[in-house]
């Protein structure tokens, strides 16, 4: 999450803040390129032949980060609690495959926010594969991409719940202790999809 704190130790006439202070110029234009392809692949000419049918989603996340703060090895904590909503587009002639755009706001201490996208297949009636670009923009940024798998369940025809399980890595972005450290977070999420 935003806000890492891992920091190697003090070592005698050494500057101890390891912290990155400005944000990675190559990180935001490798993100915003891709977040770009993504967009347009979802203009796609097949998507826009048929209807486009749209679904609410709002989940919440945890579990662990990780990063090396300078020691050779990964420390990990806790992950902040991270709220998920948007919305995922689908064609109506298929359901096996949808984009997705969402906002992400940290729900605990610096209140951290961002963005997402996402291209989803399913594997099954119950089980999606995705795959998708992240940014954490303020107070500090992180720039990756995130995958991952989803189970979900209907409740009605116009209601379904689900749960995901998530990696996300961020090689890019001023919230690394680092410059060469890559935060890690392996997540766990719950939440419900409302279906228009």
């Amino acid at each position: 999450m935003p806000n890492v704190t891992f920091r190697p130790p003090a070592v005698a006439g050494s500057n101890t803040d390891a912290r990155i202070t400005t944000p990675s110029r190559r990180g935001r234009r490798w993100t915003t390129a891709l977040f770009l392809g993504l967009g347009i692949a979802s203009l796609s000419p097949s998507a826009s032949a048929e209807k486009l049918l749209i679904d609410a989603v709002v989940s919440a996340a945890s579990g662990v980060e990780g990063a090396d703060p300078g020691l050779g090895t990964l420390q990990w904590q806790r992950q902040r609690i991270l709220l998920r909503l948007g919305a995922e587009w689908s064609a109506s002639n298929t359901f096996q495959e949808s984009f997705g755009v969402y906002g992400l706001i940290e729900l605990e201490r610096s209140g951290s926010f961002g963005a997402e996208l996402v291209y989803r297949r399913s594997l099954n009636k119950l089980l999606s594969a995705h795959a998708g670009m992240i940014a954490i923009l303020r107070p500090e940024s992180l720039y990756g991409a995130s995958g991952g798998f989803t189970g979900a369940f209907d409740i009605s025809d116009a209601l379904s719940v689900f749960i995901d399980l998530s990696a996300t890595a961020f090689p890019f972005g001023s919230d690394r202790p680092t410059a060469s450290a890559v935060v890690i977070w392996m997540s766990g999420s719950a939440g419900v999809r409302l279906h228009f």
